[in-house]
């Protein structure tokens, strides 16, 4: 019997091992696709703050919605300085199922919340949900149909405060 202990314990210890890895993996769940094959879960977000997964048999982007004017959408320019908190901009529609998506907003001191848009990511990477900031940039008024704002905010200068 005293020639399989140490078979036994180096057993015992590698059963140990595996539990504990296999127990503390971090699962992400593949987004499946209707073709069978699935695309990681990544996503985008457009100007317009829709945010977009990744889909077909290739796992692309699909295109962001252009924007166009019409008769219920104003759409007018202007150079803005705007201060307030940075915050995930509210949805209109608040009834039913509800994603995670966070579209970039600021919550200016006159209590008006604006989409914000940083196509290259020079200001909104160093920024955190409820910094306070002050924004320069682009005002694109505009109605939008998902999220409560009055326009959105080109970036051109970020400030922290």
């Amino acid at each position: 019997m005293n020639k399989f202990l140490p078979v036994i314990f180096i057993l015992l210890i590698a059963a140990a091992l595996g539990y504990f890895f296999i127990n503390n993996q971090k699962i992400t769940a593949p987004i499946p696709l209707t073709s069978g094959g699935t695309c990681d879960p990544e996503t985008m977000t457009c100007s317009d703050g829709a945010v977009l997964k990744k889909e077909g048999p290739n796992c692309d982007f699909p295109p962001c919605p252009e924007v166009q004017a019409s008769s219920s959408t104003e759409l007018s320019s202007s150079k803005v300085t705007v201060s307030g908190t940075i915050i995930c901009l509210p949805h209109k529609n608040t009834t039913g199922p509800q994603t995670l998506e966070c579209a970039f907003g600021i919550k200016a001191q006159d209590g008006n919340n604006y989409g914000l848009t940083d196509p290259e990511w020079k200001f909104l990477m160093g920024v955190t949900n409820g910094e306070e900031v002050e924004i320069g940039g682009k005002l694109i008024k505009k109605e939008d149909s998902r999220y409560i704002s009055v326009g959105v905010i080109e970036i051109e200068t970020l400030t922290k405060k």
